[in-house]
């Protein structure tokens, strides 16, 4: 059984969908209770993780019965991103925008050194990918939980990390030449944006090796 999220494009809920192999499927809708908006972009063994907006933004964690309100404590707005087992990671704002990841009982704030902004996407394991923002643009980055490493597509004047698979193998949307290659788990975002046509791609490990040995772009 293969469980797969959607965005619904015209509205403010989420479907996942549970195909057997056999072609059958079951729609199921995620709608946090009180909420204006649900998104869902993170699943891991049948654990869900988003947001919604109530007049807030806060992250969420459904576990197939219940919705479980995820705040950084002390913020204005709080998006949970990805999943892997307790571990989850998104981002929030408060004076400025920061990466977290959360064990289940304890949230831990990720900055790239140098940085204006870091987001924080997917995780597998101790492994953590996003994107962040300095004076050059924007960057993918991965983290092992002790390094931080630049992810830049060479060519590219943006790059965005979104899921990780193992510590060798990422999903990331960069912008080549004024097209964006958006991640295939990203799906949701391959519309036009601003007049950019957009077209899906998956970019593997061995591309990584090569934007991590390229001098990186500067705009």
């Amino acid at each position: 059984m293969k469980t797969i999220l959607i965005n619904a494009v015209a509205g403010c809920l989420t479907l996942f969908i549970s195909a057997s192999v056999h072609g059958s499927y079951t729609y199921t809708t995620l709608d946090v209770p009180g909420a204006s908006l649900t998104r869902a972009y993170g699943i891991d063994d049948g654990n869900i993780v988003g947001r919604y907006y109530d007049g807030s933004h806060h992250g969420f964690s459904y576990d197939g019965s219940t919705y479980t309100t995820l705040d950084v404590p002390g913020t204005s707005a709080t998006f949970a991103y990805g999943i892997d087992g307790s571990n989850i990671v998104g981002w929030y704002s408060s004076g400025g925008t920061h990466g977290f990841s959360y064990d289940g009982s304890a949230y831990t704030t990720l900055n790239v050194p140098g940085s204006n902004s870091t987001y924080a996407y997917g995780i597998d394991g101790a492994n953590i990918v996003g994107r962040y923002v300095d004076g050059s643009g924007i960057h993918g980055f991965s983290y092992n939980g002790s390094t931080y490493t630049t992810l830049d597509m060479p060519g590219a004047s943006n790059t965005y990390a979104f899921s990780i698979d193992g510590s060798s193998n990422h999903d990331f949307r960069a912008t080549l030449g004024g097209t964006a290659v958006p991640s295939p788990l990203s799906a949701w975002i391959a519309l036009p944006l601003l007049g950019i046509m957009t077209v899906i791609a998956k970019l593997r490990h061995a591309i990584m090796n090569a934007a991590s040995r390229s001098p990186r772009r500067r705009n």
